[in-house]
């Protein structure tokens, strides 16, 4: 699936129409209707909302009142949705709710790129060797830009990005320790199924890729000379992996 978490630049068009009569609201109940649109998106995922507030920062921004009369999301919406963009229109409800199912019908047909697998490791040693963006590329040029769907497909040494937060922002971990983040391009959702590793609705379906992509990136950081020859795994005292399919609910 895609990794964005919001529809920033996207026009998320709002059909603010009375559930029963399907007329179209007007004046303050039409903008009361359509926060409330918003707000059925943005609640379940967490996010506070002001109605009030809101009410008063479109009321004196007439760039956004026009959208806003044109039953456009301004910016400030947008923003709200923090998942994947098919799932955000999958929440929209009233109104709205034909269109939203339409649209998170259409786009989760589209291609999408890479999945990708993050590993967040807090290390009890810093890495010196690592600087803060770092790119580690496979000498199988070949397969090592293949979509791993199972263990058997991923790269003995693949292709991944390392950040070091720790470089410019010493908050990041403990004097003397280290903190990074591993992003390991993987199979997305639609091309696991679409391999036979698994079937829609299953749970679970990047397990054995998780478990074989963190031996072969810290193998990869090892003989890359991280770590001075130590056995990174040993250092290794905090874990958060996130996976495409935890990525999708974000």
């Amino acid at each position: 699936m895609c990794n964005s978490c919001a529809l920033l630049g996207h026009k998320l068009l709002l059909k603010a129409e009375h559930p029963k009569t399907g007329c179209p609201y007007k004046g303050q109940d039409a903008e009361e209707a359509k926060v409330n649109t918003m707000k059925s998106v943005s609640w379940p995922v967490g996010t506070k909302w002001d109605l009030k507030q809101y009410l008063r920062m479109i009321s004196r921004d007439k760039a956004h009142q026009k959208e806003w009369n044109q039953l456009e999301m301004t910016d400030a919406a947008k923003q709200l949705l923090k998942m994947d963009v098919p799932l955000s229109y999958g929440l929209l409800r009233g109104g709205a709710m034909e269109y939203g199912r339409k649209e998170e019908a259409r786009i989760s047909k589209l291609d999408y790129s890479a999945g990708v697998i993050a590993f967040n490791w807090c290390f009890n040693k810093r890495l010196h060797s690592l600087l803060h963006h770092n790119v580690f590329l496979s000498s199988e040029f070949r397969r090592s830009w293949n979509r791993a769907t199972c263990p058997d497909t991923l790269a003995f040494s693949p292709n991944f990005y390392v950040h070091c937060p720790v470089r410019t922002d010493s908050s990041a971990a403990p004097p003397g320790c280290d903190s990074i983040m591993v992003l390991l391009p993987v199979a997305n959702m639609q091309q696991m199924i679409a391999s036979g590793e698994c079937k829609s609705g299953d749970k679970g379906i990047y397990k054995s890729l998780v478990e074989e992509g963190r031996k072969a990136v810290l193998r990869t950081m090892k003989e890359a000379g991280v770590g001075k020859g130590r056995d990174l795994a040993d250092c290794i005292i905090s874990e958060k992996v996130i996976e495409p399919e935890e990525w999708k609910e974000w």
